[in-house]
Formats: structure tokens, C-alpha cells, sequence
């Protein structure tokens, strides 16, 4: 069973996704790289901030606007048309050395955009230690049992990907060997009962939800 733990100055970048962006969170990591994806960068322009490199295949009609805005070694064009600008972006930070990131605008634009999003974030989440934070909220894929230090009532939510069987000790409602399945059966807003929980997963993995702890970052030992 791993421990989750939340560490300071452990993320390596924050990666933006083309959504509407949260201008507090920057303040809180003044030093490090900011990946834009493609579009992001009009977003990241709102809060008079710049990021480190754009990465995408420019394909969306932003081009020239962004070739004014940055010098061409920033801009790492990539004209794969397999993979979105989210999964670009990924490829490139693991390349660079770049494994724990924290995701900010994953959830905006089309709902398809969202759901292929997600798709991803679970894909590289088994190399890459990544972090999505939204409203409060982290995201995170969990692929192995864990253990994790929380507060009381804290809302714990666990979305399948796919089906995963798994038990919970010290949450409300209690799981024992049980299966949640996309479409079937979510984990939705259960609450814990104390100051840690434990998930033991028996095959398959799930997206967790809890309460974020910026400027932390989550750390499995």
C-alpha cells in the first residue's frame, strides 16, 4: 500500500489547458515553468503572465497571433494529429525530465474536449505524476492501493475509469471487494470519518477527488 503524501516544491511545472485559469494559483509558484497549450496562452495574456514554452500544432487559427507574442524557440510545434495538444504537451514534459505537474483548465470548451482529457490524464498518470486542480479540488489518477492523511468529513470522491474493483476503510460509505463501473456505478461525494483513509485496489484504477492542498503536492512513497 502506498502513502500519499503532500510535499512543497515538488511540482515541475504547471501545464495550462485552453479553459478559463485560476490567476491565485500562479502566485503560489512564482519560479516554475508554465507549459501553455497552444490556445492557453490568450488565457495566460488575462493575468499579464507568459509562459515558458507553447506547445501544439497551432492548427487552430491562433498561429500568427502567437508567433507575436513569443520568439520561435518557444514555441514547440508539433503536427501530430493523433494526439490533442494536452497529450503533446505530456509527451514533451516527460521527454524534459518534467514528471510532476500540476494541470490547471483541464475541465473547459466542448464536453468531448473534457472526456478525451480525462482519457489522457489517466493514461500518463501511470508515468507521470500528475495533479489536476479545479475549484478547490485536486484530481488525482490512482492506480494502487493507498493510504492518505485527510481531516474529518472531507468529501472523497471516486470516479472509475472503466471499472475497478476495490475496499475503503474509514470513509461513510464503506466499499468491501466491490466493483464501480463507468456508466454503472460511481463513488461520488463520500466523506471521510477521520484523520486518514485507506483504498485497496484489486484490479483496475480511479480517478480520486479531494480537497485541495495547494501549494502541496501529492507524493506517493
Amino acid at each position: 500500500m502506498k502513502q500519499v503524501v503532500f510535499d512543497t516544491k515538488k511540482f515541475d511545472s504547471l501545464l495550462c489547458l485552453n479553459s478559463e485559469l485560476p490567476d491565485y494559483v500562479f502566485e503560489l509558484y512564482p519560479h516554475i515553468p508554465i507549459i501553455a497549450a497552444d490556445g492557453a496562452v490568450f488565457e495566460l495574456k488575462k493575468h499579464g503572465l507568459k509562459a515558458t514554452k507553447v506547445i501544439g500544432d497551432l492548427d487552430s487559427g491562433n498561429r500568427v497571433e502567437i508567433e507575436k507574442l513569443y520568439d520561435s524557440a518557444d514555441i514547440i510545434e508539433i503536427a501530430d494529429q493523433e494526439t490533442n495538444d494536452f497529450e503533446k504537451c505530456l509527451k514533451w514534459l516527460e521527454h524534459s525530465g518534467m514528471k510532476n505537474i500540476l494541470i490547471l483548465g483541464l475541465h473547459g470548451g466542448l464536453l468531448e474536449h473534457t472526456l478525451n482529457n480525462w482519457s489522457i490524464l489517466m493514461r500518463y498518470g501511470r508515468k507521470l505524476n500528475l495533479c489536476n486542480y479545479e475549484l478547490g479540488r485536486y484530481a488525482i489518477p490512482i492506480y494502487d492501493s493507498i493510504k492518505m492523511n485527510c481531516v474529518q468529513n472531507e468529501v472523497v470522491s471516486l470516479i472509475p475509469n472503466g471499472i475497478v474493483r476495490l475496499t475503503t476503510r474509514n470513509l461513510k460509505w464503506e466499499l468491501s471487494d466491490e466493483i464501480l463501473q463507468f456508466s454503472e456505478r460511481e463513488g461520488a461525494r463520500n466523506v471521510t470519518l477521520g484523520e486518514n483513509f485507506e483504498i485497496t485496489v484489486s484490479e483496475g484504477s480511479f480517478l480520486m477527488f479531494v480537497d485541495s492542498r495547494l501549494p502541496l503536492s501529492p507524493i506517493f512513497l
